[in-house]
């Protein structure tokens, strides 16, 4: 639970964030090249902040982002737990189902090399 003021308790809010109809949005439309695991373990522990007000999820279909979405999906701490479940899931079935063999391989080599996978 966020501080009154919006702020994570324990946590500076990033300098990238600004407030607008009451919920947190990126001061400026975040590009997908900077878009981070460091930004998305960011988003996933505030409730209110958003990426992107439609297709958010979208936004996160990146093979590089499977370890952090992992990570998140498995803390019971995490507010956004079950959006990153849901995103990982999602992005592994379109990938599986509707993708080139290559990005089936990229998820195969991330999901080998992370620890107790």
């Amino acid at each position: 639970m966020g501080a009154p003021d919006g702020q994570a308790v324990g946590r500076p809010r990033p300098s990238w964030l600004s407030w607008n109809s009451g919920r947190r949005m990126a001061k400026q439309q975040i590009d997908l090249d900077d878009l981070t695991p460091d930004l998305v373990r960011v988003w996933g522990y505030d409730e209110d902040l958003v990426l992107l007000d439609q297709d958010e999820d979208l936004m996160l279909y990146d093979v590089e982002l499977i370890p952090v979405l992992v990570e998140l999906s498995a803390d019971s701490n995490c507010p956004k737990k079950d959006m990153a479940y849901y995103i990982l899931c999602q992005f592994c079935r379109e990938a599986f189902t509707h993708r080139g063999k290559r990005e089936v391989n990229s998820i195969r080599e991330v999901w080998s090399s992370m620890p107790n996978a």
